[in-house]
């Protein structure tokens, strides 16, 4: 609803009068915060959400209904929050705790601070089109982001995802120069940061835990959760 519309108000109250439902709170999503050109931006557009969500609760409360919470967020702003948060009682980034690519470039993360990986084998080397073949497609990282690599590989960045199958994906050189395919060996191993880490992980039944990113222990096997 828009919050500057009085006949919001009248929805609430017909929502919070009906036997079958009970206001629990006002919370938005600030998810044009994904097309802010700089963290700047993203920090004015999380000021302006606070202030509107921040006076729709004190309207919805000068008209006699409760307000019990008051929720605003997304990553970028959780990230690169306003200067205060004055009148709000949570925020809900989505991949906070994974981040990705994706924030990576919006300024919200460094590369250090993305935790998740998918890992991938290299099964093929193909010179005449200076592509690595490797076992993970779309089904294994998901289709985003193909016009910027599907994400990146931290541990070599000299190369480069250039296209995702079903089930291969085909790997070539950031800059067009000749792969080593020596530094590369059928077999070894190629870490993708995804582009989006929610579609990534979605693709699979399970993630492995490791205590530190040097780790090469699994210390626990979470299962993912599907359906809606």
């Amino acid at each position: 609803c828009d919050p500057t519309d009085p006949s919001s108000v009248e929805l609430v109250r017909a929502l919070d009068a009906a036997p079958v439902t009970a206001m629990a709170g006002v919370y938005t999503h600030c998810g044009h915060a994904y097309d802010a050109p700089d963290v700047a931006t993203v920090e004015a557009i999380a000021a302006a959400e606070r202030d509107v969500i921040v006076g729709f609760a004190g309207t919805l409360r000068a008209a006699g209904l409760s307000v019990p919470s008051v929720g605003v967020g997304s990553t970028p702003t959780c990230s690169n929050p306003p200067s205060h948060l004055t009148g709000v009682d949570e925020m809900h980034p989505g991949n906070y705790m994974y981040y990705d690519a994706t924030q990576l470039s919006l300024g919200s993360c460094t590369l250090d601070d993305i935790a998740v990986r998918v890992l991938t084998r290299v099964v093929g080397h193909y010179p005449k089109s200076n592509t690595l073949l490797i076992d993970c497609g779309w089904t294994g990282a998901s289709a985003q982001g193909k016009e910027s690599g599907y994400g990146c590989l931290p541990k070599t960045p000299e190369l480069t995802i250039a296209n995702l199958k079903q089930e291969c994906g085909e790997v070539t050189s950031a800059d067009g120069a000749p792969i080593d395919y020596a530094r590369y060996p059928i077999g070894s191993f190629l870490e993708i940061a995804p582009y989006h880490s929610c579609a990534s992980t979605h693709q699979h039944g399970h993630v492995h835990v490791l205590e530190t990113a040097a780790s090469r222990e699994v210390s626990e096997v979470w299962r993912i959760c599907k359906g809606w």
